[in-house]
C-alpha cells in the first residue's frame, strides 16, 4: 500500500514498473535490450514530487508520452502539462 503523505520513493516507483503487464517488454523480452527503468523509475519520483509540493493547488498534471531509452540512456516525456489553481 503506498503512503499518500510523502512522495514515492525510488524503490517503490520500480516495484511500480515491475507490477505492469508490459514490464517483460522493459526487461529485455525476446533478446531485446533492457530499458533504463531507473530513469524511469526517476520520472515517477519526481513527478510524484511535483503533486506533493503543489497539493490540492495542483488540479491537472500528464506527461505523455514518455519513452524509456535503453538501459543507461534515460527517459524522456515527449508532452506535459500541468495546471495549477488556487488549491480551492
Amino acid at each position: 500500500m503506498l503512503n499518500m503523505d510523502r512522495p514515492l520513493n525510488q524503490a517503490e516507483a520500480a516495484s511500480m514498473l515491475r507490477s505492469l503487464k508490459s514490464w517483460p517488454l522493459l526487461d529485455g523480452y525476446r533478446g531485446k535490450p533492457l530499458r533504463d527503468t531507473e530513469a524511469m523509475a526517476a520520472v515517477i519520483v519526481r513527478f510524484s514530487e511535483m503533486v506533493h509540493i503543489l497539493g490540492p493547488r495542483l488540479k491537472v498534471a500528464e506527461i505523455n508520452p514518455v519513452f524509456i531509452r535503453n538501459q543507461g540512456g534515460g527517459a524522456m516525456a515527449a508532452d506535459g502539462v500541468a495546471v495549477i489553481g488556487d488549491g480551492n
